[in-house]
């Protein structure tokens, strides 16, 4: 088996490419430092994200990453492309929990022992829901102007 350890990222990526997809995991390695880097500001705010879950969508990322083509060597460095695309997708990730869930922002523990969590809902999805709500009384208010323009055609 060949040694990867010994190039660069943008090598591996143009190993990749070519279709050595045994560099693929040495790529990884590489990157995983920037996944656990930007991973920690999320670990321990969505209950049903571990680390694992976090370094399984770095590895979708770089893969997605490599596939599309977008990824120039000339421009930046593989790590500077990656870390901003993990990111973003840890973004996108909070956000849609956050949406969907409420989160633990305080806990303690009671005379016998119990963890008490004190749960609320993030003001994003507050205002993702009152947004929601606005479109939806205009939506109903054109559609009685409508159906009321029709009937006085009529």
């Amino acid at each position: 088996m060949k040694d990867y350890s010994i190039y660069t990222n943008e090598e591996l990526v143009t190993m990749i490419r070519s279709g050595e997809e045994d560099a693929y995991g040495q790529l990884f390695q590489n990157l995983r430092p920037v996944t656990i880097h930007e991973a920690e500001k999320y670990i321990g705010t969505m209950d049903t994200y571990g680390m694992d879950d976090f370094l399984q969508e770095g590895m979708i990322t770089a893969w997605k990453i490599i596939q599309k083509g977008n990824y120039n060597p000339d421009t930046a460095r593989f790590s500077t492309y990656f870390g901003v695309a993990i990111r973003r997708q840890l973004i996108r990730i909070f956000t849609s929990y956050s949406l969907k869930n409420f989160m633990c922002i305080g806990e303690v523990e009671d005379y016998q022992g119990t963890i008490i969590r004190t749960m609320a809902e993030s003001d994003y999805a507050k205002r993702q829901r009152e947004l929601h709500r606005e479109r939806n009384r205009r939506y109903q208010e054109r559609k009685k102007a409508r159906e009321a323009a029709a009937v006085a055609a009529v």
